[in-house]
């Protein structure tokens, strides 16, 4: 019998009041559960969003932390990288699931931000598999085929998707669909995925 691969599709940036809702319904009706990485400073400048991340975390998909400004953490110093993390937890207060994800922007990492979210609680997960869904140059067949392409050379995969980006759903609808298509599949939320101390490889193909 064949062992199926295990595959997390993450998203990063939201949320969006139309494109992560309809993210949300897409996955229900394709039995899918995701984790999705919140920026929290977009809930502080627009609370109405929390609304947003809660029906996804009704639905059962896992939330982690984006952080709060969307700066590369390594160009700040401790404190502020402190700052980062602990402010945008507090703006995610009821919302972050356990146990606690971590998702720097850009994948952007070195070891003081390593020692920083071990000491504060979190698992720093970054991907091995990156369709590029915010690149226009990127049309939505080669999108479907790096992911494709990734899931085919990495399990398990960690596919990283944007729900700031309109396409999106579409591209995840097909997606799902091309894998379970090429592959025996079982998609998960991040925190199933064995925590190996290696949180995914920044090797996006393509």
């Amino acid at each position: 019998m064949q062992v199926p691969r295990r595959i997390a599709l993450t998203f990063d940036d939201g949320p969006s009041l139309e494109t992560t809702a309809r993210l949300v319904h897409l996955l229900a009706c394709q039995s899918v559960t995701a984790t999705f990485f919140v920026n929290a400073g977009r809930l502080a400048r627009r609370p109405a969003l929390r609304d947003v991340v809660g029906l996804a975390r009704s639905f059962g998909h896992h939330i982690g932390s984006h952080g709060l400004t969307h700066r590369s953490l390594p160009s700040l110093d401790r404190k502020d990288i402190d700052d980062e993390v602990t402010r945008a937890e507090e703006l995610l207060l009821g919302l972050l699931s356990e146990p606690k994800l971590f998702r720097p922007a850009f994948g952007s990492v070195d070891s003081r931000v390593r020692q920083c979210l071990h000491a504060l609680g979190y698992r720093l997960v970054l991907w091995n598999v990156d369709p590029r869904d915010w690149d226009r140059a990127c049309r939505d067949e080669q999108c479907i085929e790096k992911v494709i392409l990734g899931v085919g050379q990495e399990d398990p995969s960690i596919v990283l998707f944007h729900d700031l980006v309109c396409r999106t759903p579409r591209l995840v609808e097909f997606s799902v669909h091309a894998i379970r298509a090429e592959f025996s599949a079982e998609f998960v939320p991040v925190s199933e995925l064995p925590d190996d101390g290696n949180p995914g490889a920044f090797r996006p193909f393509g």
